[in-house]
């Protein structure tokens, strides 16, 4: 089993306190049901996204005054410097639930361009 999160369940963000708190405890839901479910041979992971291209993702910084200057502040806050594409963010979904990462459960997983580790 694969939940989503956020790197915002991992390293909190200013004035957004429900957000972080809900996210933090999907992280500790799926680590709480990684435990109980062991048993069983079921695993239950959590990728904590970064930024990603999405639509609800530009309409973060198009409307701004400077929708340029803005993407690149939001990119600044990124090791890697960029915004992951839906694909990265499915090819972690893929690694999760395939045999690849049998011996992976109770992980949230911090696929963010570098946020969350500094």
């Amino acid at each position: 089993m694969v939940l989503f999160a956020s790197g915002a369940g991992l390293r909190p963000l200013p004035r957004r306190t429900a957000y972080c708190a809900a996210k933090g405890g999907l992280v500790m839901f799926a680590k709480t049901l990684a435990l109980e479910l062991g048993e069983r041979n079921i695993r239950v992971n959590v990728i904590c996204p970064g930024p990603v291209d999405t639509p609800m993702f530009r309409a973060s910084y198009e409307n701004a005054p400077d929708p340029e200057a803005t993407l690149a502040m939001i990119r600044e806050r990124y090791a890697l410097r960029r915004v992951a594409g839906t694909d990265e963010i499915a090819a972690c979904a893929l690694f999760l639930t395939s045999h690849a990462s049998s011996f992976v459960t109770g992980t949230a997983m911090a696929v963010d361009g570098g946020r969350t580790f500094h």
